[in-house]
Formats: C-alpha cells, sequence, structure tokens
C-alpha cells in the first residue's frame, strides 16, 4: 500500500524539490521489477505446459504399448488353442487305439466290467495277468473285429482273447466214407461242419483286414488333421516373429500401425502436431533374432518355440491260417495283413483298399520337418520373452518459450496378460538357452 501511495506522490507532484525528487527512481525500479515478474511468470507457464505435454506423452505411449501387448495375447492366445488341439489329436488316436482297439478283448480290455469304469483313468494294468497279457497291456494289437464295427456272429468274436496271441485248434470235418445205416445224417453233418470251418476261415480272413483297415484310416485321419492344424501354427508363428519391429495380429494388421494410432489418438494438440512418425519406435519382443522366424523353414516352428515329437509304434493283430488252426499274430503297420495274398484270400475290393491305405502310410511321414509327423504339439522357451516396446519423440509448441521448443521423449514396456502358450515338457531350461533343442 505504501510503495501504491509512493508512485501516486510521483505522478502527482513531478516539481518538488530535488530532496523530493528521488521518488521519481521508484518508478523506474517498479517497472523493472514488473519486467522480472512477467518473465517469471512465463516460465511457470512454460514449464507448467512442458510437464503437462510430458505426462501426456508418457500416458500415450503407455497405452501404446499396453495395445501391442494386448495383440500379443490374442496371438499367442490363438496359437495356444491350435496348440491344444494338436494335442487332442493325438489324445483321440491313443483313445481310438487302446479303448475302441482293446474293447473286444475281455481280459485286458481298459474297461473294468466289475467296477464299470475305465482302468485308463488310473493307469492300472488288470490284476492275474500273465506275462503274455501284461506285455499286451503296454503294447496292445489293434483289434476292432466285433460288433458293431464288423459283421461278426453274436456270440463270437475273435478279439475275445486276442492278448493270448494263442494257436486255436478248429474242428475236422469226420470224411464219412462207406455204407452203413445213418451215412446221410452223417454226410449232413460232414458238410455242415465243412461249410462251419470255410465260414470260420473267411471271418479270420476278413477280421484281420478289418483290423489294419481301421486303425490305417485312425492314422491317417490323424495325420490329416495334424497337416492342417500344424500348417496353421507355424504360419501364425512365422507372422507373428518375423520382425522386431512389428507383427500381424489376428485380423491381419499391422500391430505397430495400430500402436501409433492408439498413441496419436490419446496425445495431446501440441504432442500430436509435433510428432512425427519416423520418431516412433515399437519393439516385438519374440521378434528378436535369437528368438525370431527369421530364417527358419516353412515348416519349422520359429525359434522361441520347440515341437514335443514322438515315434509311436502301432500294432494291429492278424490271423493266419495253418491246416484246421488259425495263429494269432501282433503285426506292424508296414507288414500287410496275412490274408491279402494268402489263402484264404480277401476279396478284390479289400486287397484294393488294403493297397491304397499301405501306400499313404508308406510315406515318410516321420521325416522331422515333414508337416504329418507325430506331434503332441509345441512348448515356448522360458527365455524367449513376448512383450512390446514403445518409444516416441514430439515437439510441441510452447508459448513463452526463451530456448525454442524442446523435444520429449518417453518409452514404455508391456507384457501381454493371458497369452499362456501351452505346457512344457522339458525338465529345465539352461540360463540364457534361447536356441531349442
Amino acid at each position: 500500500m505504501k510503495l501504491f501511495q509512493i508512485i501516486l506522490r510521483c505522478f502527482r507532484y513531478p516539481n518538488r524539490s530535488p530532496g523530493s525528487a528521488q521518488l521519481g527512481q521508484m518508478a523506474i525500479f517498479v517497472a523493472l521489477i514488473f519486467q522480472v515478474l512477467f518473465v517469471l511468470f512465463a516460465m511457470v507457464v512454460n514449464v507448467g505446459l512442458l510437464v503437462h505435454h510430458k505426462i501426456n506423452l508418457q500416458n500415450s505411449v503407455d497405452l501404446a504399448a499396453y495395445y501391442g501387448a494386448m495383440k500379443q495375447a490374442e496371438m499367442l492366445n490363438t496359437m495356444a488353442h491350435v496348440n491344444y488341439q494338436l494335442r487332442q489329436s493325438w489324445k483321440l488316436l491313443v483313445w481310438r487305439y487302446r479303448v475302441i482297439g482293446m474293447s473286444g478283448d475281455t481280459v485286458v480290455n481298459p474297461y473294468d466290467w466289475g467296477n464299470q469304469s475305465f482302468r485308463v483313468e488310473t493307469d492300472e494294468v488288470p490284476g492275474g495277468l500273465s506275462v503274455n497279457n501284461q506285455q499286451y497291456y503296454d503294447l496292445p494289437a489293434f483289434c476292432i473285429g466285433y460288433l458293431p464295427f464288423a459283421e461278426t456272429p453274436k456270440n463270437q468274436s475273435l478279439c475275445k482273447t486276442i492278448s493270448n496271441l494263442a494257436r486255436t485248434e478248429l474242428f475236422k470235418p469226420p470224411g464219412v466214407s462207406g455204407i452203413f445205416p445213418g451215412i446221410e445224417i452223417l454226410k449232413q453233418l460232414d458238410d455242415r461242419i465243412s461249410q462251419a470251418l470255410d465260414k470260420a476261415f473267411d471271418s479270420v480272413s476278413y477280421v484281420g483286414a478289418v483290423n489294419y483297415m481301421k486303425l490305417a484310416d485312425f492314422i491317417i485321419s490323424y495325420k490329416l488333421d495334424v497337416h492342417v492344424r500344424k500348417s496353421l501354427l507355424l504360419r501364425l508363428m512365422k507372422k507373428f516373429s518375423e520382425s522386431d519391429t512389428d507383427f500381424f495380429d489376428i485380423d491381419g494388421e499391422s500391430s505397430r500401425q495400430g500402436a501409433f494410432k492408439t498413441l496419436q489418438k490419446n496425445l495431446t494438440g501440441p504432442n500430436k502436431d509435433g510428432l512425427k512418425e519416423a520418431d516412433f519406435q515399437y519393439l516385438n519382443g519374440l521378434g528378436i533374432e535369437a528368438c525370431s522366424s527369421r530364417g527358419v523353414g516353412d515348416t519349422e516352428p520359429a525359434k522361441w518355440a520347440k515341437e514335443i515329437k514322438i515315434a509311436p509304434v502301432f500294432r494291429y493283430s492278424d490271423f493266419q491260417v495253418d491246416g484246421n488252426a488259425f495263429e494269432t499274430k501282433a503285426q506292424t503297420m508296414d507288414v500287410l495283413p496275412f490274408h491279402t495274398s494268402n489263402a484264404p484270400p480277401v476279396s478284390a475290393d479289400v486287397q484294393q483298399q488294403i493297397q491304397s491305405r499301405s501306400q499313404v502310410l508308406a510315406i515318410d511321414f516321420d521325416d522331422a520337418n515333414f508337416l504329418f509327423a507325430f506331434t503332441l504339439g509345441f512348448e515356448k522357451n522360458p527365455w524367449c520373452m513376448a512383450y512390446v516396446g514403445v518409444s516416441a519423440k514430439t515437439t510441441p509448441a510452447i508459448p513463452f518459450s526463451p530456448f525454442g521448443n524442446i523435444t520429449l521423449e518417453a518409452r514404455a514396456f508391456a507384457k501381454p496378460f493371458g497369452g499362456r502358450f501351452g505346457p512344457w515338457y522339458r525338465d529345465q531350461w539352461g540360463p540364457g538357452d534361447v536356441e531349442t533343442k
């Protein structure tokens, strides 16, 4: 208040004495103070705007990183679903082989008739079995020649005690000759027995062929299913990690462009005007050289994934006629049914079906790089981390800036929430073991 009064006096009495004229010097001093105060006020406004734009830039970069991590999670979840289906395809084949292929055996089949449950749930071998039965339980021979899969007599099935792998003697016709009372009845009996033997041998030859064809169908359908799913999964892997600066999302769009648009939409006007796309950096964690899919063939997974390959052995039950007996044999799938070319032979149509299936199975499906190979799916290398990195620079126009416009920079990293790829089968991964083995 006193300062204000002195200023008024200076303007009210300009012609005062020399001693009182000293009051005019305060006007100049106050004018200088106002300039300093204005500069300080401008600097406060300048710093405030600068901090505001910096916070906005950091928040926008965070949102862009979250966007990229979300797209990573979507891709990983999609690949995990396909990977899960690969394992389910293998489980279906095993179920068909061990359950359907053993249900005709009333001794070692997986179903416990007494407890009305499946033994495979507890993986228990039925008690009281012979050594041969236990070995058969560990590596059964597929036998599906029972109702409703094959038209066999209601009370007879060649798969009933297949695990014994025994030689079965059949009765012989009496061979009636001579003339004596009742000879016609014996001749009729001899004819009936011969007819029964012919049917038995036809059944034996037919069931072995059915076992081979049905098991071949199951294996071929599995391989076709695996081929489709594995092809899709490998293509997704390739598009997901072939670059360390971008990856394609589930819709086939560039995740980098999506993150850049997210950044732009959340920036203030001055930040947006001062942003250049060249100053926007995007990092895909699974696209770095040691974990990427660069240099990887179309039938191989990315470096961050490892295939769990298996080499199963399949056997089917075949029956070989020897005189008036037949022997049960457990044949591997590279051996055709005995009656394909031996007496009593199966029909020409069945022979053709067996040959066509054998040609498909003979293809080298077990090649390490072939899409038809048996697999349990893929596992992710834990040392290859899935994450997204985003950095951006902007030069917002700020009023009252004595040093010109200042360039702001912010960066952020985000990991996908969710995005579990699949189970691990290796006991451990060594530190930094990014190379899949």
